[in-house]
C-alpha cells in the first residue's frame, strides 16, 4: 500500500506539468504504471453508465481539469441515480424532469458540491491536517454559484422582511462555505457512533462498517485515476440544506418553522460593483462563535436561539487551540416536533402540556410573545451531534443541563443537513420551566408580579420549583389580586406604619415590582416601597408570600391542613376531590381557587388573594389566655404554663445584637414548625403534686438541706437546678413538627420533644395519634410502662382550645422600628391538654 501511494503521488505530480507539450504528455502517459487507471473523465466516459456526469463536467467547464490536469477527489453517481432523481417528487415539483431542464446553477451545485481539493483516499479524507477526526469538510462549491432571487411570498414573514415586501431580493441562506458530512468507518469509530445510531441517521440497514456521505452510501470507493480518486454514490450527491433550510421546506415542520421565522433577518452580505445588493439570512442567537444579538437597527433581538441553525460552518464554542476549523469535528443537532406534535402540545385540551400557553394567548401561536416562543424553540437545539445520537438518549441533557426525556420511539424521521442533524419527533420538548408548576406563571401575562418575584432579581425561587423529583402545589396570585398583604414586619413599627398593608403593582417603565403601603386602620397611603433586588425589603415580603403559597408533596382529597415550604400551616377547602379554596392562619375566610393547571411536577392553582400567616407570636397567644394579670383577659387557661415560661426566662426579645423578635419569642425554637401541648392550670398543679416539678414558690422559697450545705451547694445553684427541672418539663411539651387536627393522619407517630436525654444525648420522644378530629398523646413515661407490660394512658387535647396557630418572627434589626426584612421565624400549633393532664418524659 505504501508503494502504491508513492506511485500515485508521482503520477499526479507529472500531470501538473503536462500543460503545453502533447507529445511529452503522451510519452509520460505511456510510461505510467500498469495499475494506474485512466484520467477521471476518461474513466467515467469509458464506464458507459456515467453519461450525465460527463455532460455535467463539460457543462461546468471542468473537462480539461478532469481529463488532463488537476488533483481531484470526486464523488460521482451513475446514470441510474440521475434517472431516479428526475422522477423524484422534488425534481418534478421544480420542473427538473430531465437533464436539459436543469438550470446552470443546479449543474454547478451538483458537480462542485461533490468535489474536494487534492486526491484523497477515504481513509485520508477521515483525518485533519493535524491528525484529528475529520467529520465535516468544505467542498469546492463557490458561495455565489447559486444565489436565489426571492420574492416576499418566499421570505420569512416578520417585521424585518416586511420592509422588502414590494421588492425582490438576492438572499443567501448563509454566507459561509458548504460542508460535506462524512460517515466513514474511521470517523464513526473515533466518534463512538454505533450501528443503532446509524439506523436513525442513515436509515434501516445502515452500518458503521459502511461508508456514507450524508445519507448517501458510497458503494465503491478509492477508484484510482491518474489525476485523482473517485468514490461512487448510490444517489446523486446533492449537498443537503442546512438545518434552517430543511425545516423551512419540510411541510411536516411548518408550525415550528413559522415560529422560527420570527427570529431571523436579512443582513447585507455585499454590494456588487453595479450596485446590486446581496443579503444573507441570519438568525438571532447567543452562541459564542457566531452570535447575532441585535437587529439591523441596533435593537436587542426580540428573542434568541442558542445558535444559528442556518450557519454552514457551525461550531458552538470557540475554535480549538490547534485549528481554526473547529467545525470539522462535530455539528449541531435539532429535535423538531412535527405539526401534529405541536398541535397536541398547544391545545384546548386541559390535559395538554401546553394548555396554559394556549389559554393565555387565545389559542394562536401568533399571539405567543417572542421570548416565550424563543424559549420553546431553543430548547430543541443541542450543540453537539456527536453527544446527541440515539445511543446517548438515556442520559441526554438539554442546553440548560436538564433531562431531555427523549426516547428512540419519539423519532419519526431524520435529515442530515450540512451543519447538523434534524430529528423529526412526535413530542414537544418545552424547557423545564414551562413543564414545571411555574410554567403558567411564566406565560400568563396576568401574573407578571409573581413571574418577576420568582426570578433572579428578587426571590430566585425558580431554582427550587424546577425540581421534577418533587411534587408541588403552587398557589399563585394574579396581579390584580396582589393586594391587602398584611406586612408581618410592620407589627414592630410605630405610629401610622404599624400593621401596614401592601398593595403590590408592576412598574411597567422599569419592569420592576413596587408596593403602595397603606395604614391598616385608615386605608391611607403612607408611601411606596420600591426596594427590590435580592436583599431588598420588597424581596423579603415576596419570599414570605412564595413560601406561604408553596406546598411540597402530594395532597390527599379531604385532608384540610398542610405545612407549606416555609413551614406555615394552610387549610385547603375541598369539593369532592377538587381544591376550591385555601386559607392561611391569618386569613379571616378562605380564598377562592379561580383556575388550575396540572404540570409535570404538580399543580398550579390561581387564588383571588394572598394567603396570610398568623399575626400572633406564641408569647402573644399564651399571654391572651393567661388571665388579667398578663393581658387583662378573663381567660386564664394558659396562666400556669405562661407563668413558668416567664419565670424561667424562656421568652427573649433580642437573640443577637443585630436582630430582634417582634413581640417576644420562645428562645429555643429554630426556623421550623412545632406542636405545643399546654398543660392547663390543673395539669401543672398535678405535676407539682406528683413531684415532677417544683412550683415557682418552691423555687423562690427553697432552702438548703444539711447535706446540700455540706456538699458546698449555695442557694442560687439550688434554685437554678430547680428551674432546670421546670424548663425540661416545659420543653417536653413542645415537639418538632406541627400536629394539626384535620392535618396528616398519625398513628402513634414518633416525634422528638425539645427535652434532651442527657444519658443518651438524644431528645426524648413523644408518640402522637391524629385521626382528623382529635389528637391523643402517649408520653415517653407511659410508652416505657407499656413496653414493660404495665398500664398506660394517652392524653387527649382539649376540645375547647386547639389548632391555635402562632408565628415567632425575628427581623433584621435590633430595633424593630428600623427593620426591613425577616431574619428567621418559627411556626407553632398550640393545643390545650385535657383537664388535669400533663406529659412526662421519665
Amino acid at each position: 500500500m505504501k508503494i502504491h501511494r508513492l506511485y500515485i503521488v508521482i503520477g499526479l505530480g507529472l500531470t501538473l506539468f503536462a500543460t503545453s507539450c502533447t507529445d511529452r504528455f503522451e510519452e509520460e502517459e505511456n510510461n505510467e504504471p500498469a495499475w494506474l487507471g485512466p484520467n477521471v473523465y476518461d474513466y467515467l466516459e469509458q464506464r458507459g453508465d456515467c453519461r450525465y456526469f460527463c455532460q455535467l463536467i463539460r457543462d461546468c467547464g471542468y473537462y480539461e481539469s478532469m481529463k488532463r490536469t488537476g488533483s481531484n477527489t470526486l464523488f460521482f453517481s451513475p446514470d441510474s441515480c440521475f434517472e431516479t432523481f428526475f422522477r423524484s417528487a422534488d425534481a418534478v415539483n421544480k420542473g427538473y424532469t430531465s437533464y436539459d431542464k436543469l438550470p446552470q446553477s443546479m449543474k454547478y451545485m451538483m458537480l462542485r458540491s461533490c468535489m474536494v481539493e487534492n486526491a484523497q483516499l477515504i481513509e485520508r479524507l477521515s483525518k485533519t491536517d493535524h491528525g484529528g477526526t475529520l467529520f465535516r469538510r468544505t467542498t469546492m462549491m463557490e458561495l455565489e454559484d447559486t444565489i436565489p432571487v426571492v420574492t416576499y411570498a418566499d421570505m420569512p414573514h416578520n417585521i424585518y422582511f416586511d420592509r422588502y415586501k414590494d421588492d425582490e431580493m438576492k438572499l443567501l441562506m448563509d454566507a459561509s462555505p458548504w460542508t460535506l458530512v462524512q460517515f466513514f468507518p474511521d470517523v464513526m469509530s473515533a466518534l463512538k457512533i454505533t450501528d443503532k445510531d446509524m439506523k436513525y441517521i442513515c436509515g434501516d440497514g445502515a452500518s458503521i462498517d459502511r461508508t456514507y456521505l450524508f445519507q448517501s452510501r458510497i458503494v465503491r470507493q478509492d477508484i484510482t485515476c491518474k489525476n485523482g480518486y473517485l468514490h461512487e454514490l448510490d444517489r446523486i450527491c446533492m449537498v443537503p440544506d442546512n438545518m434552517a433550510g430543511y425545516i423551512r421546506n419540510e411541510n411536516r415542520l411548518s408550525t415550528f418553522n413559522h415560529l422560527m421565522d420570527r427570529f431571523c433577518e436579512p443582513v447585507l452580505y455585499r454590494t456588487t460593483v453595479d450596485g446590486e445588493r446581496i443579503y444573507e439570512l441570519r438568525y438571532f442567537n447567543e452562541s459564542v462563535s457566531h452570535p447575532h444579538r441585535t437587529d439591523i437597527d441596533g435593537r436587542i433581538a426580540p428573542g434568541m436561539l442558542y445558535f444559528d441553525p442556518g450557519w454552514n460552518l457551525y461550531q458552538y464554542g470557540s475554535s480549538g487551540t490547534n485549528s481554526n476549523n473547529a467545525y470539522e469535528g462535530d455539528m449541531a443537532a435539532m429535535f423538531v416536533p412535527t405539526n401534529e406534535a405541536m398541535a397536541e402540545y398547544f391545545s384546548a385540551d386541559p390535559n395538554a402540556e401546553g394548555h396554559d400557553i394556549y389559554e393565555s394567548f387565545g389559542g394562536s401561536w401568533d399571539n405567543v410573545p417572542d421570548q416565550i416562543a424563543a424559549d420553546l424553540l431553543k430548547n430543541h437545539q443541542l450543540s453537539s451531534f456527536v453527544n446527541s445520537t440515539p445511543s446517548h438518549f438515556g442520559t441526554l441533557k438539554d442546553m440548560a443541563g436538564y433531562d431531555m426525556e427523549i426516547k428512540e420511539d419519539n423519532i419519526v424521521g431524520s435529515y442530515v443537513a450540512r451543519n447538523g442533524i434534524v430529528y423529526l419527533i412526535n413530542k414537544v420538548l418545552p424547557p423545564l420551566d414551562y413543564r414545571s408548576v411555574m410554567g403558567p406563571v411564566k406565560v400568563d401575562q396576568g401574573l407578571k408580579i409573581f413571574n418577576l418575584a420568582m426570578g433572579d432579581n428578587y426571590c430566585q425561587f425558580q431554582y427550587y420549583l424546577r425540581s421534577l423529583k418533587s411534587t408541588f402545589n403552587f398557589f399563585v396570585t394574579p396581579d390584580e389580586y396582589m393586594k391587602d398583604y398584611l406586612d408581618p414586619i410592620s407589627a414592630g413599627y410605630s405610629g401610622v406604619r404599624m400593621n401596614s398593608i401592601y398593595d403590590f403593582r408592576l412598574n411597567t417603565n422599569t419592569n420592576t415590582i413596587e408596593a403602595v403601603v397603606r395604614n391598616a386602620a385608615t386605608g391611607d397611603s403612607i408611601g411606596i416601597n420600591t426596594s427590590g433586588g435580592i436583599s431588598g425589603a420588597l424581596t423579603s415580603r415576596l419570599t414570605d408570600i412564595l413560601n406561604q403559597q408553596t406546598l411540597v408533596g402530594e395532597i390527599i382529597p379531604g385532608q384540610e391542613w398542610y405545612i407549606t415550604k416555609g413551614y406555615a400551616p394552610i387549610r385547603l377547602v375541598w369539593a369532592g376531590d377538587k381544591v376550591v379554596a385555601a386559607q392561611g392562619a391569618g386569613n379571616a375566610s378562605p380564598i377562592d381557587v379561580i383556575d388550575e393547571y396540572d404540570k409535570t411536577n404538580g399543580a398550579t392553582r390561581y387564588l383571588n388573594g394572598i394567603l396570610r400567616t398568623s399575626p400572633y407570636s406564641m408569647y402573644n397567644i399564651l399571654r391572651q389566655h393567661a388571665g388579667a394579670s398578663a393581658s387583662g383577659s378573663v381567660d386564664d387557661k394558659f396562666k400556669a404554663f405562661y407563668d413558668m415560661c416567664e419565670y424561667c426566662g424562656l421568652f427573649e426579645k433580642n437573640p443577637t445584637t443585630t436582630c430582634a423578635a417582634i413581640d417576644y419569642r420562645l428562645s429555643f425554637l429554630s426556623q421550623y414548625h412545632y406542636s405545643v401541648y399546654i398543660p392547663g392550670n390543673d395539669g401543672v398543679e398535678a405535676a407539682i403534686g406528683d413531684g415532677i416539678i417544683p412550683s415557682i414558690s418552691d423555687i423562690e422559697n427553697c432552702s438548703l438541706t444539711s447535706e446540700e450545705e455540706a456538699a458546698g451547694l449555695d442557694l442560687e445553684e439550688k434554685r437554678e437546678m430547680l428551674r432546670q427541672r421546670m424548663i425540661r418539663f416545659i420543653r417536653y411539651h413542645i415537639q418538632d413538627y406541627s400536629i394539626i387536627i384535620g392535618g396528616q393522619n398519625e398513628n402513634e407517630g414518633q416525634f422528638l420533644s425539645s427535652t434532651l436525654n442527657t444519658a443518651t444525648n438524644k431528645f426524648y420522644p413523644i408518640y402522637v395519634d391524629q385521626d382528623g378530629s382529635n389528637v391523643r398523646i402517649l408520653d415517653n413515661y407511659n410508652y416505657q410502662r407499656r413496653r414493660q407490660g404495665l398500664s398506660f394512658e394517652k392524653v387527649d387535647v382539649s376540645s375547647e382550645l386547639n389548632n391555635i396557630m402562632a408565628r415567632d418572627l425575628i427581623v433584621n434589626s435590633a430595633a424593630t422600628t428600623a427593620a426591613t426584612g425577616i431574619e428567621t421565624y418559627s411556626y407553632s400549633v398550640i393545643h390545650l391538654l385535657e383537664d388535669g393532664k400533663y406529659l412526662r418524659f421519665e
